[in-house]
């Protein structure tokens, strides 16, 4: 059978609600939730509802949407996320998790003042993408200890990759690093543990660089300004997360946008000044979609109203 609300239940009476669907919209919590609506009925009733108030079709869209759910295993619920501008979006409740195009040339999201935040990657898109079209994946990093002199005649190195040598490689082992992307942040972890290793490259621009690290360094080598430079100590990551090293992985699942995605159809909308407005829920959306498919916090009815 259909339920009835009364405007009264209505958590913020108002007659001033927006008209076009467009963010942000005004809402209007229920003072209680709706519980006992029939699946083969779906008629919800509004009764006393002021006079020029009006139901509005239920927009199919919001977009430009400015704000997600981000889905990531280990986190106790859904991360909203608002569009801060420049390829950055930031925890709505928790400031310090972002999600950003980096120096690194990628995209990734994670905590940017704990050592030990989540750092996920995303494995597609570019600077211009949106956030819903980036796979993330924890990040990956590549480990290959030389015990022998099994570099061979050469070997190319791979950016954000860690390479323990026990054993050296002079100049003439021709052991490579070349900046293949024109990225601000491009490094490796390197730690010889028997004799000096001799690394050459090409950067980006094609400039030739070359370096001879000691025996016994610990710490990354990487390009700065077409020119190779090792550090000591830990691998930082590529901005905004530079404060993160040794990132804690936690899985991702998915990002949806932040949309309003009632369906619904208006039956009475309160023309007439009657009072009454009556709509019925779609079973699904146009895409087949129904609100059991959706995710926790879109589980929601949003009903437009307008005056006039």
């Amino acid at each position: 059978m259909s339920i009835t609300i009364d405007y009264s239940q209505f958590g913020t009476q108002t007659g001033d609600f927006p008209t076009a669907p467009a963010q942000p919209y005004q809402y209007s919590n229920l003072y209680n939730g709706i519980t006992d609506l029939a699946t083969d009925d779906r008629v919800i009733i509004f009764s006393g509802l002021p006079s020029g108030l009006r139901i509005a079709s239920n927009p199919a869209t919001t977009q430009p949407y400015d704000s997600v759910f981000m889905d990531i295993g280990g986190a106790p619920d859904y991360i909203l996320m608002n569009n801060t501008g420049s390829n950055t979006w930031q925890g709505a409740e928790d400031s310090n998790f972002i999600c950003a195009y980096t120096s690194g040339g990628f995209w990734a999201a994670g905590e940017i003042t704990n050592p030990i935040g989540v750092i996920l990657t995303g494995l597609s898109g570019n600077a211009n993408s949106s956030i819903l079209d980036i796979e993330f994946t924890g990040l990956q990093e590549i480990s290959v200890a030389f015990d022998n002199g099994d570099f061979g005649a050469s070997y190319d190195m791979q950016r954000t990759a860690s390479y323990t040598f026990n054993v050296a490689a002079p100049s003439g082992s021709n052991i490579r690093f070349n900046q293949l992307t024109n990225d601000s942040w491009y490094p490796i972890s390197i730690i010889t543990n028997s004799g000096a290793v001799f690394i050459s490259g090409l950067s980006y621009s094609n400039s030739g660089s070359s370096l001879l690290i000691s025996n016994g360094f610990t710490g990354y080598v990487a390009w700065e300004n077409n020119q190779l430079v090792a550090h000591s100590g830990n691998m930082p990551m590529p901005a905004p997360f530079e404060r993160v090293y040794f990132p804690y992985q936690f899985d991702w699942y998915n990002t949806v946008a932040n949309e309003l995605l009632s369906n619904y159809s208006v039956i009475a909308n309160n023309s007439g000044n009657s009072g009454i407005g009556i709509i019925q829920l779609n079973q699904q959306a146009a895409n087949g979609e129904q609100f059991s498919d959706l995710i926790p916090p879109l589980r929601k009815l949003h009903v437009a109203f307008t005056t006039g």
